[in-house]
């Protein structure tokens, strides 16, 4: 399958979830308009994802879109939180057909030296306190849940203070 062809698959797919969530909403009233639709922004930063290009800036000269470096940047993080959108309710729609079987894991991620934890300042507002086997540490949990039936993960991250039989449900 050629990239293009992929690219117009997944913007196939994307603007399906469009119609069903009404993207048109999002979109400001007043202003310019936008150089391309929400679903083809979408559309280009699963792209990338998808066939594992590392930077936006390969993707910008792949697809070619029929706008600047920046407009084309500015708008791919911008509607990054409407792709999470996506993943979430599917992740749900498949919550109904999911075993009963679940295998859990999670581990610590200090962000800083312990010593350094009051003057961090870069995940100030996420990063807490916690103990584990290893020792104290200031930092986020990993929380990594296999389904067994269906062989797909899904993880999470959570303060220390996550319970691992919260994710379970």
């Amino acid at each position: 399958m050629t990239s293009l062809s992929a690219y117009h698959n997944i913007k196939g797919v994307v603007s399906g979830f469009s119609q069903v969530l009404h993207f048109g909403t999002f979109l400001k009233k007043t202003g310019r308009k936008l150089a391309h639709s929400i679903e083809e922004y979408m559309s280009m930063a699963l792209f990338k994802q998808m066939q594992g290009i590392e930077t936006k800036k390969q993707t910008y000269e792949i697809l070619e879109p029929s706008c600047s470096y920046k407009t084309f940047v500015v708008n791919v993080n911008r509607w990054a939180y409407l792709c999470a959108l996506i993943l979430v309710l599917i992740m749900k729609m498949n919550r109904k057909n999911q075993h009963s079987i679940k295998h859990i894991d999670s581990t610590n991620i200090p962000v800083c030296l312990f010593k350094n934890a009051n003057a961090h300042k870069t995940m100030k507002g996420l990063a807490t306190f916690g103990r584990s086997s290893k020792g104290t540490y200031f930092g986020l949990k990993l929380h990594i849940i296999l389904i067994k039936r269906f062989g797909f993960w899904v993880f999470t991250i959570g303060l220390h203070t996550s319970l691992d039989t919260k994710y379970t449900n």
